[in-house]
């Protein structure tokens, strides 16, 4: 308070004359400014949120397989929207060296005000109820993160867990640009946080009995992802103020409210979270190309007719292959639309009833959605095991290729990225084989490296290097150092350093070989067609294409 008079009085002087007010004025404001800089601010505390209340969910800890059929078997019709969570083992409670930690705790939250708390450690596997309501494509579940739990699952289970959706993407949907974990998107959008003791997470979730406060931290992971769902339909709602969205009220969803979730969700289900896709906007993709997919520049299908002298349809065909016929003159061309080659020779063989699948045509179009603008191969069977298949199993035959869009394309090897790690513990083939196909020659890339030393830093090089380096080159070649020529470096810059190891063995290989011994490859096949027709449901397969369908 003091300087405050003493700056007033020194106003008071300097402007007594009337003639400098504005000297007094700036010297007042002068000196408060002084005072404020050189004092401590006084910010006020936030005031702190409250923890994520969940009084009102009836929250039950599931320990026995046959409470867990009974509980799943009363929830079947209320499962469309699910919170979903999973707590595993952490390392530091295995001994061992293994790097698979498996499920110990799956959460799941319901709109119904119900939160389960499987303990999977202690039932040891999925029941018949909540297995079904994993693979229940009408069943959504909504989490941060929860591509890596449903993989974790899967590995632990052997059961594909469907219709994920990562909140992530649904905020990026919603104008959300910050990478918010599931407590961040929680205080974003709600005034409750939840709490993330470093203790809890990471205590053992294995334990005879959960204690009180690992509980409550599972439950709210869960009920969390619900909670947000509905604020974002929510702020969705605002922004678009769209009327499919009009009385979304705490964490239920009603009927009505469905359809605006819906809209957000498309495109989305089963897609991994990309940090790096959801910062930023994204780039226009070259032409004819996403990412690492190709989209064909011409058909696949074609349709040409090849019929037998008799006039027997045999098969539909390539036009490169109509063109290779037409040039070593084994055949006429009877008509041009459709396109229809008859041989001019009686074939080896008619073709079978078991066959009649070739005979039909097929349409250029995505399998699964229809659509007619782009598509890409797709193998039922991939590539890697079927390369390994008796040459009967694989040669010319086309029943196991298909054609589908782009954004189908990359889910189907989501899905068959999921399975194949299923098959990897089967059989015991990691994806990742335990030795490498290839390996450095240590010897090559010392001479390579030196030869860029020379090549690039010839003139800086001191002498004595320059001689010494030079001098292992001449070993290399058998020559002497004088004869080391420009075109030996450039020769060394290009050298193959990489040795393929014989000792190498691939997944596939492996699978294969397991396969054979355990079981039909016809089988291994048919699981294959089996798992495209569960994960993608495709509408428009061609005709009499079948799981079964076997030519041999």
């Amino acid at each position: 308070m003091k300087w405050f008079l003493r700056a007033g009085f020194i106003s008071f002087v300097i402007s007594s004359s009337g003639k400098y007010e504005g000297l007094a004025l700036a010297t007042l404001l002068t000196l408060y400014w002084r005072r404020c800089r050189n004092s401590k601010a006084i910010v006020p505390s936030p005031v702190p949120r409250p923890v994520l209340d969940i009084s009102d969910y009836k929250v039950s800890v599931i320990d026995t397989a046959e409470q867990c059929e009974a509980y799943f078997k009363r929830l079947q019709d209320t499962t469309t929207f699910i919170g979903f969570d999973c707590e595993w083992v952490s390392d530091n409670q295995r001994n061992n060296e293994s790097s698979y930690y498996p499920v110990a705790l799956l959460q799941l939250a319901f709109p119904n005000k119900e939160c389960a708390l499987v303990r999977l450690s202690k039932i040891g596997r999925l029941t018949e109820s909540l297995q079904k309501i994993l693979t229940d494509k009408s069943s959504f579940k909504f989490g941060v993160g929860i591509m890596n739990d449903v993989t974790r699952l899967c590995e632990w289970s052997g059961t594909l867990t469907v219709s994920c959706i990562d909140l992530r993407n649904v905020a990026f949907r919603c104008g959300i640009r910050r990478n918010n974990g599931l407590g961040g998107l929680l205080e974003q959008l709600t005034d409750s946080v939840l709490t993330k003791s470093k203790e809890i997470t990471c205590s053992n979730w294995e334990r005879d009995v959960l204690s009180d406060d690992q509980i409550l931290y599972a439950a709210r992971d869960a009920i969390a992802g619900l909670i947000i769902l509905s604020k974002l339909a929510e702020h969705k709602k605002r922004r678009t103020k769209s009327d499919s969205c009009q009385t979304m009220k705490s964490d239920t969803i009603s009927e009505e409210e469905k359809s605006c979730v819906f809209s957000l969700c498309q495109g989305i289900i089963d897609v991994n979270y990309n940090i790096r896709n959801n910062s930023q906007p994204q780039k226009p993709q070259a032409s004819g190309r996403t990412a690492a997919y190709s989209i064909r520049q011409s058909p696949l299908y074609y349709n040409c007719q090849l019929i037998a002298p008799d006039g027997t349809l045999l098969s539909t065909v390539d036009k490169r292959k109509v063109e290779w016929y037409l040039s070593k003159e084994l055949g006429v061309l009877v008509s041009e639309d459709p396109p229809v080659l008859q041989l001019l020779f009686e074939p080896s063989g008619k073709p079978k009833k078991d066959r009649e699948y070739y005979l039909t045509e097929k349409e250029n179009i995505c399998v699964v959605c229809g659509r007619k603008d782009s598509y890409i191969r797709k193998n039922v069977v991939p590539h890697e095991y079927r390369k390994f298949f008796p040459p009967k199993m694989k040669e010319h035959l086309s029943h196991d290729v298909l054609l589908l869009c782009v954004t189908c394309h990359q889910l189907s090897t989501h899905h068959d990225s999921i399975i194949k790690q299923q098959i990897a513990l089967e059989y015991s083939a990691p994806l990742e084989a335990s030795t490498q196909k290839f390996h450095e020659d240590p010897e090559k890339v010392k001479l390579r490296s030196l030869a860029r030393a020379l090549k690039g830093h010839k003139e800086t090089l001191p002498k004595k290097r320059r001689e010494d380096i030079t001098e292992t080159l001449a070993k290399h070649f058998n020559c002497e150092k004088d004869e080391v020529t420009d075109d030996m470096i450039e020769e060394l810059l290009k050298i193959e350093t990489r040795l393929h190891n014989p000792n190498y063995v691939s997944h596939g290989e492996l699978v294969v070989k397991a396969v054979k011994e355990r079981e039909d490859l016809v089988e291994f096949q048919q699981r294959w067609r089996q798992h495209f027709l569960d994960s993608m449901q495709p509408q428009y397969l061609p005709k009499l294409w079948s799981v079964y369908h076997n030519p041999q």
